[in-house]
């Protein structure tokens, strides 16, 4: 959610690109490069959407890599996808959303 005063001066300022958000990319340090103030939320679910099947599964190797427990790559109707928790304990999961049937 965002104030009314946040999102007006965000637009006050929208035709200016700031050095870290030419540099970076991240409207985030945007935001705090015009001084306004941010404040982080705790999340309960992170999901990452990938680009392919293979990349799912590039996950499951890279997560048996770093030692993080997951279940099976379940596929569904809608997509492929992969959970399991971060070193904080947050699920997490990385997916593939397959192409709609037409």
């Amino acid at each position: 959610l965002f104030a009314r005063a946040f999102l007006d001066a965000l637009a006050e300022d929208a035709a200016l690109p700031t050095v870290l958000d030419r540099f970076e990319g991240l409207e985030q340090l945007r935001w705090l490069e015009l001084g306004l103030r941010v404040r982080c939320l705790p999340v309960s679910h992170v999901g990452f959407g990938v680009d392919s099947a293979a990349a799912v599964r590039d996950w499951v190797r890279t997560m048996d890599q770093l030692g993080i427990e997951h279940g099976p790559v379940e596929d569904t109707a809608h997509a492929l996808v992969v959970t399991g928790r971060d070193p904080d304990g947050i699920p997490i999961e990385f997916f593939w959303a397959k192409p709609p049937v037409t």
